[in-house]
């Protein structure tokens, strides 16, 4: 027998709805910017920017003027407003910006690539256990913690097993994320630049590598990766090998809301290549 878990829930908002609808603009480029995250901080009412700027989602009754919105880009600052002062802005201009984030020099770390390389993760392909994204919600996050020992390591490559595809290719986000051993959660995104993962059909068949070498990414202990619903991909159905008890997992239902640990004690079949000295 199979078991598909489902490791988001859909989201239900009562009671009168107001649209609020925008497009997302590089402040000095004036280029619309592309899946970015908007939504109501920790409230479950959010969305993605689409391939061109463009965010529309729905405030219930129960949002109130004080709630923050939060827009979120890797490579940008957060913008953070007021549900009235951001209500306010629309009103007048549909047009949001966001500033491009410059980095300190001190913010750059080389990191020396060490000798040893070594898999973590669930690596075993099951094709019994499952999970799978449930709806639609954009910002939607399957993510899985990755457990090394504490010194400084590289994440070189991400391997993603899917056991079932119908759709004729996929597209998510992939994120990689500090993990906050006190609050045990994802915390800080360490990816310099978003990355996108696309494939066909016929290549989900096999385990799915995403070369993250030329990125610099240094963790100093357990990270998370996470795949992220940034795209409606229409009409099918998708399962990731997921295993118990190996791995933890974690959801983020919608774009903004606030990390919750997986049901079931289960992991998406995702696993990484580190590399790290002796």
């Amino acid at each position: 027998m199979k078991i598909i878990l489902l490791a988001f829930f859909p989201v239900f908002l009562f009671g009168q709805n107001t649209e609020i609808m925008g497009k997302l603009i590089d402040s000095k480029r004036k280029s619309e910017i592309a899946y970015a995250n908007i939504g109501i901080l920790n409230k479950s009412v959010g969305t993605v920017t689409d391939d061109q700027g463009i965010f529309k989602f729905n405030l219930s009754e129960k949002i109130k003027d004080t709630d923050t919105v939060m827009i979120s880009m890797i490579g940008y600052e957060n913008r953070l407003f007021e549900v009235a002062k951001f209500r306010k802005i629309l009103s007048k201009n549909k047009v949001i910006t966001l500033e491009s984030r410059s980095y300190n020099l001190s913010e750059i770390t080389v990191i020396p690539k060490g000798n040893t390389t070594e898999l973590v993760g669930n690596e075993k392909r099951n094709e019994k256990v499952g999970v799978s994204f449930a709806n639609n919600n954009m910002g939607h996050e399957m993510a899985v913690l990755l457990k090394i020992k504490e010194r400084p390591t590289s994440v070189e490559k991400i391997y993603i097993n899917i056991t079932k595809c119908t759709f004729d290719s996929i597209f998510y986000r992939l994120n990689v994320y500090e993990y906050d051993k006190k609050k045990k959660l994802p915390a800080k995104n360490l990816l310099p630049e978003p990355v996108y993962i696309n494939f066909t059909k016929s290549e989900t068949e096999k385990t799915l590598v995403i070369d993250l070498s030329d990125l610099n990414i240094l963790v100093q202990g357990d990270f998370v990766v996470s795949l992220e619903l940034i795209k409606d991909l229409g009409e099918g159905d998708i399962n990731f090998s997921a295993s118990f008890f190996q791995s933890k997992g974690f959801i983020r239902r919608i774009s903004q809301d606030k990390w919750e640990v997986a049901p079931f004690k289960i992991g998406a079949g995702i696993y990484a290549e580190i590399r790290y000295d002796e």
